[in-house]
């Protein structure tokens, strides 16, 4: 069969000069991909001497080559580096590369010499029409889309949930110990489907999850409405618990990774603020929507606030990456020093797959800390009025403390955000442990009442670090392609330590009558995850930097 060559059009060759390309084999023209075999011809013209050149690229072995523009992944020849472009309605492209191929497609991607890859200038980015004068960075409003998000996950979280609790125990008739087992039931499923959610999140990217998320989250309020048994209470808790605490969480920390590179650390910590505000309003929300019109309606009205304050926005607003508007995380120009910053980070974890990571013992060592938080952390606050009320503090004292902690964490979380830019992120984490530890050391040797402050202001302390810096390290140590998968591991493991986190101090309750041995152990069990953390080495990006 006679091949067909592709044509360019002098409209083509004046815009893209000095590139003429012409195609000799279909299927290497279509996206260069499909079976290898077979020899592929295609011709290159010179554009200083205007002979083309047939190059056979049968005996080339080719590999998946991912962009540092627009992260596509492409199949090419050895030798050969991807750029991509954004969308452009109509292609004008500069390019400083004799030799390179083009495809016409809703994107606009060059393959050029790996040589002359450092040739290209910024004005090649700059010219497309694809790079918008946007008057403001829109990574803004990314960012309030994840407050958003963490601030409506408030369904699935303790803290919402724990104002049903009796209403609904009295209504369906049903123990302290089948509501516990329940909850505890669905924190256990939530925690195995993160990984999964993860995924799916990197697969098809948070303009398309969000708002189906967001969708199904007031569908399972409106669910919870409608419980009438034991039954029911499983699955509608498994179904906004994995939705609210897990799904809407890692979707907005992906949200804010994908949109900020330099200011990764202070952008979370502004996304945090949602999460905290959260805290604030919805105990209060429900109490009185419950007490006002029964814990049916107010699930509705949880359901209707969802749909309405997350995802009508989420479905009109969200974009995924910032590439995709032809610009760059955090809206800065591609000065040189942002390019070789991004160019080293890339070097480093452009290739790190979610099975990698796994097999990978700096991720273990760095896992250790939300293992440690969600254990250790969960169990001090839930035992707190046990355990302030054996050192004399009042209930009311006790519970006043929670507040404190909330506020002393929202207001550090900025300050741990600045930091998370600019200090490794291991030696923050390091210094959360031995704020943990800190704080369990005070509440077991606790020698006058007032120390109580000290306690909420040091776990204050300790979960600003850790809802910043340990929400960005693991996009500063394995980049961003698998960066859902990442923290859903994450996540799992820091949700199975929660579930546990309660029980030692119960068991030691029991056996030994005071809190002493758990104490002990939540004491030397930071100090060892810590140590740990220490010996984690930077990550590579900044060792090559």
């Amino acid at each position: 069969m006679r091949s067909r060559s592709r044509r360019v059009s002098p409209e083509q060759t004046r815009c893209f000069r000095p590139m003429i390309v012409s195609m000799t084999h279909p299927p290497f023209a279509n996206r260069h991909r499909g079976r290898l075999g077979g020899t592929r011809r295609f011709r290159r013209a010179h554009p200083w001497h205007g002979t083309p050149a047939i190059t056979n690229c049968q005996a080339e072995k080719h590999s998946m080559t991912r962009c540092d523009f627009n992260r596509h992944r492409r199949l090419v020849p050895p030798g050969f580096a991807v750029v991509c472009h954004a969308p452009v309605a109509s292609p004008r492209l500069v390019l400083s590369s004799p030799f390179c191929y083009h495809r016409r497609s809703s994107h606009h991607r060059t393959v050029l010499p790996k040589t002359t890859e450092s040739l290209i200038s910024t004005h090649a980015t700059e010219r497309t029409p694809s790079a918008r004068n946007y008057r403001y960075f829109p990574g803004w409003t990314m960012l309030g889309i994840s407050a958003a998000a963490q601030f409506m996950s408030a369904p699935g979280q303790s803290y919402s949930v724990a104002a049903f609790k009796d209403p609904m125990r009295s209504t369906l008739g049903l123990s302290d110990t089948d509501y516990a087992l329940a909850y505890g039931f669905a924190t256990i499923v939530s925690g195995a489907l993160l990984p999964w959610v993860g995924r799916l999140i990197d697969r098809h990217g948070a303009r398309r999850i969000l708002p189906g998320v967001a969708l199904l989250l007031g569908l399972g309020c409106v669910a919870m409405s409608q419980v009438t048994g034991l039954a029911g209470l499983y699955l509608g808790f498994s179904w906004v618990r994995s939705l609210g605490q897990g799904a809407l969480s890692l979707i907005s920390a992906w949200l804010v990774g994908e949109w900020f590179a330099l200011r990764r650390g202070f952008a979370t910590a502004i996304a945090g603020l949602g999460g905290s505000i959260s805290v604030m309003c919805f105990p209060l929300l429900n109490t009185y929507l419950i007490h006002e019109f029964g814990w049916e309606r107010a699930w509705m009205v949880l359901a209707c606030m969802v749909w309405t304050l997350l995802m009508l926005p989420a479905a009109i607003l969200v974009r995924d990456r910032p590439e995709d508007l032809g610009l760059q995380p955090d809206g800065l120009p591609e000065s040189s020093v942002t390019r070789k910053h991004r160019s080293t980070r890339s070097d480093s974890t452009a290739e790190w797959h979610v099975f990698d990571v796994i097999r990978d013992r700096t991720f273990w060592k760095l896992l250790s800390v939300p293992a440690t938080s969600g254990m250790v952390g969960t169990g001090l606050v839930f035992h707190q009025l046990a355990l302030l009320g054996s050192r004399g503090v009042s209930p009311g004292w006790a519970m006043a403390l929670l507040s404190l902690q909330a506020m002393v964490g929202t207001f550090a979380a900025l300050g741990a955000g600045w930091l998370t830019d600019r200090v490794h992120n291991h030696y923050l984490l390091v210094a959360a442990m031995a704020l943990l530890a800190g704080a369990v050391v005070v509440v077991a040797v606790m020698p006058v009442a007032a120390m109580a402050i000290l306690y909420a202001v040091l776990l204050g302390l300790h979960g600003s670090i850790l809802r910043s810096t340990g929400s960005v390290v693991w996009m500063t140590y394995y980049g961003r392609d698998n960066q859902g998968a990442i923290r859903g591991v994450a996540m799992s493991v820091m949700i199975f330590g929660a579930a546990v986190g309660p029980l030692p101090l119960a068991l030691s309750a029991d056996y030994f009558g005071n809190y002493t041995a758990a104490l002990t152990a939540f004491t030397a069990i930071p100090l060892a995850a810590g140590l740990l953390v220490w010996t984690v080495p930077p990550p590579r990006s900044a060792q090559v930097s």
